[in-house]
């Protein structure tokens, strides 16, 4: 009942990136069965290509859909980046700034200068921190958290949807979402024995009343 309802408050926010972290979960999940995929590529496409063409004579949902299509610029509803944030960072990969960056807040405040709005993006963490420093801040920490004891599959497709949601709102290191991401893996990774224990539990059970 949980899920359905944190469903429907994902849809009513009209955000491009909660449809595409649910589909990136229920992929991951279901990596291994493949057939399970064609319905939702089969959705997929028709959101992408179909959909966004068609008018419903809604203003809300045709502006949500029309944030899926996909033009010569990428994905209409990528907003999560400006003229100044794209070429300081193609330009700097070509000096030894890629690798240490330009320091904290730089990118924010480059931004600000000529751009009309801020933005939430990791590009920002990329050109105050670097190469280096995005490894040490973020792959580290992630290769921590796999590296935990009874690390489940649950708890991977949960690491790497956190980690896909870092694109737009890369916080990691705030409180809030730091204790999401460390007790949200806790109780996975402690839930999945108890599962399997209650299925097998479930199996002899019905193999005993078939006896």
């Amino acid at each position: 009942m949980s899920n359905w309802i944190l469903l429907v408050a994902g849809i009513l926010t009209y955000s491009l990136a909660f449809f595409l972290i649910i589909v990136a979960g229920f992929v991951i999940r279901n990596i291994k069965e493949y057939k399970k995929w064609i319905p939702i590529i089969a959705v997929i496409i028709i959101i992408m290509f179909v959909l966004p063409n068609i008018n419903t004579n809604n203003t809300q949902i045709n502006l949500l859909l029309s944030r899926f299509k996909v033009s010569s610029e990428g994905l209409a509803g990528n907003n999560r980046s400006s003229v100044t944030i794209d070429t300081l960072l193609n330009n700097m990969f070509l000096t030894a700034r890629g690798l240490v960056g330009y320091g904290d807040g730089y990118a924010e405040c480059l931004n600000s200068l000529y751009e009309k709005k801020q933005i939430l993006t990791i590009k920002t963490e990329f050109i105050n921190f670097g190469i280096l420093g995005m490894l040490f801040l973020y792959v580290l920490p992630l290769f921590y958290i796999i590296k935990t004891p009874h690390f489940s599959k649950k708890s991977l497709c949960f690491v790497i949807c956190f980690w896909l949601s870092l694109y737009q709102r890369p916080w990691l290191y705030i409180v809030s979402n730091y204790m999401l991401l460390v007790s949200g893996v806790a109780y996975l990774n402690t839930s999945e024995p108890y599962e399997k224990i209650n299925q097998n539990i479930k199996k002899h059970l019905s193999i005993g009343r078939k006896i």
